[in-house]
């Protein structure tokens, strides 16, 4: 089996590992919400109780799993002469996000916020969104009577 193969065989059981398993913290693992991607592998991080961290993404996720702000990772935590690192060990996707949750696992934090969210995003009761008349005219466009 060439070097090729080897490859392809790992970056597909990444692949299925972060879509199909149902991954659960481990001791010495948090979940955190993803608050900023940097680039280059480094993503800022949120854990549950509001500190800012930074995690590094392993190679073997680099063009296989794409993350955004709002998503949630299982990181693992190592201690380092600078101080506490983080290394992401799984990307949630929503249907592991809803698994954690009906097992007890989820961060109460974390759901706190995901229902202030919700509650924002919703028009305040008997308010009509599809009104245009609080809207100011386009003045790019002109008006023919």
């Amino acid at each position: 089996m060439g070097v090729e193969a080897v490859v392809m065989l790992r970056r597909k059981h990444v692949t299925r590992q972060a879509l199909t398993s149902f991954p659960e913290p481990q001791d010495g693992e948090l979940i955190v919400k993803v608050a900023a991607l940097r680039g280059g592998n480094i993503v800022d991080i949120e854990t549950q109780d509001g500190i800012a961290a930074l995690a590094r993404m392993p190679s073997k996720f680099n063009k296989l799993i794409w993350i955004k702000r709002g998503d949630f990772l299982i990181v693992s935590m190592e201690a380092s002469a600078t101080g506490p690192s983080y290394e992401v060990v799984h990307i949630l996707q929503k249907p592991q996000v809803k698994h954690l949750q009906k097992n007890g696992l989820w961060p109460v934090a974390f759901t706190a916020k995901e229902d202030e969210a919700a509650n924002l995003d919703l028009p305040p009761a008997g308010s009509e969104s599809n009104s245009d008349d609080d809207l100011e005219p386009n003045s790019n466009h002109e008006v023919t009577s």
